[in-house]
């Protein structure tokens, strides 16, 4: 059993994580301000703290000790990046330097954090690969990416980085970075329109929030450092996520299309070879994922 500190544990992806590790045994204590968590995603068998990640952690955190952290607090959107780049900057950068600081200064054998596809070139070859062309479009892949940098030239902090391509499932709101679905989903059950930014031709790689959950169990007993892609390796356009939602909910709902957005990459597919040839591979399609995900909402 180990001591383990999730935080945005409260969150979308963190909230699934707590259950996992909780199941497996281990004492998990979650860290979050509650601001787009919420409190009933918490395993009733973890320790919730309230606290945010850009204040002092030894005040929240006092006479904890933890073998293991899982940093997943985040500002997610996109666009809240273009539209609050100092907040997103605050959060995304500075509250992620002081959760390895408070790490190093604690004596945690690994920080474990999520990163993400946006750090990426647009111009990159499909799949996208570890070593691929870095050039994020928006104030969050910048963020993201910055973190990525401090933890590789922090000596004293082992630590995993987990680039996720789309994650989606249960429990996640429309704010997320894969928040389409969740969109989509919540619409197509009301009988609402399906809106598509843009011409529905753009691709992502959606990865379920179960995969997703494995990628980080398995990180915790990773020897090395590392930079690694959590994906399917597989493309899907916006426009066909559409259709197979509306058929998989039966809905009556219409597709509509409008302007698209600033910093959207056109197609986004990520290659999983470096960790799949250690260990780690999807086993959720993204169809049997979307039909647990409507099951929830439902």
């Amino acid at each position: 059993m180990a001591r383990i500190l999730v935080t945005g544990g409260a969150g979308f992806i963190g909230s699934h994580l707590v259950d996992k590790l909780v199941f497996l045994g281990h004492q998990v204590t979650v860290l979050d301000n509650l601001s787009k968590g919420k409190k009933e995603n918490v395993n009733k068998n973890a320790k919730l703290v309230l606290g945010d990640i850009r204040d002092n952690l030894s005040g929240p955190l006092k006479n904890k000790k933890f073998d293991y952290v899982y940093h997943l607090a985040a500002q997610t959107s996109v666009k809240k990046s273009f539209d609050n780049p100092e907040e997103n900057a605050e959060i995304n950068a500075s509250g992620s330097v002081n959760v390895a600081d408070y790490c190093v200064r604690n004596g945690a054998k690994k920080l474990i954090f999520s990163s993400s596809a946006a750090v990426y070139s647009p111009a990159a070859r499909l799949p996208l690969e570890e070593e691929s062309e870095i050039r994020p479009l928006s104030p969050y892949g910048n963020s993201k990416y910055f973190i990525e940098r401090h933890l590789s030239q922090t000596a004293d902090l082992k630590h995993v980085c987990l680039r996720y391509s789309n994650v989606f499932g249960p429990r996640q709101d429309s704010n997320g970075e894969a928040g389409v679905v969740s969109i989509f989903v919540g619409n197509a059950l009301q009988g609402k329109p399906l809106r598509i930014n843009g011409d529905g031709n753009q691709t992502r790689d959606f990865v379920y929030v179960k995969d997703v959950v494995a990628a980080n169990v398995w990180a915790l007993n990773l020897g090395a450092r590392g930079v690694y892609n959590v994906s399917t390796g597989k493309e899907s356009s916006i426009s066909w996520l559409a259709g197979k939602i509306i058929d998989l909910t039966y809905s009556a709902s219409d597709i509509e299309y409008r302007e698209g957005l600033d910093g959207e990459l056109r197609r986004s597919c990520l290659s999983f070879g470096k960790i799949g040839n250690l260990g780690w591979k999807p086993k959720y399609s993204l169809e049997k994922g979307l039909r647990e995900t409507i099951d929830a909402f439902e």
